[in-house]
C-alpha cells in the first residue's frame, strides 16, 4: 500500500460518514479526528485506519442500538 493510498481526503471522508464536510473540519477542530494539512493548498487528510474505525462503530451503533443518522455521534463521546 502506498502513503497515498492510507489516507483519505475530507470528501470522501465526509461521504463515508454520511455527513457535511463542515463537520469533518468541527470534529477535527475539537481533536474528535486528526487530520494532517498537504500540499500548497493546505489540504487535509484523514488517517484509512481511523476513519475506517470510526465508520464500523457507526454500523454497529445503527444496527444495533437502532438510533437514528443524527445522534449516532453522541453515543460514542
Amino acid at each position: 500500500m502506498t502513503q497515498e493510498e492510507k489516507w483519505f481526503k475530507i470528501g470522501e471522508v465526509a461521504d463515508l460518514l454520511n455527513v457535511h464536510r463542515n463537520t469533518i473540519r468541527k470534529w477535527d477542530k475539537d481533536d474528535f479526528l486528526s487530520s494532517v494539512r498537504i500540499g500548497t493548498r493546505k489540504d487535509q487528510i484523514f488517517p484509512k485506519e481511523e476513519i475506517g474505525d470510526l465508520a464500523w462503530k457507526k454500523l454497529i451503533f445503527l444496527k444495533e442500538k437502532r438510533v437514528n443518522q443524527s445522534n449516532w455521534l453522541a453515543l460514542l463521546i
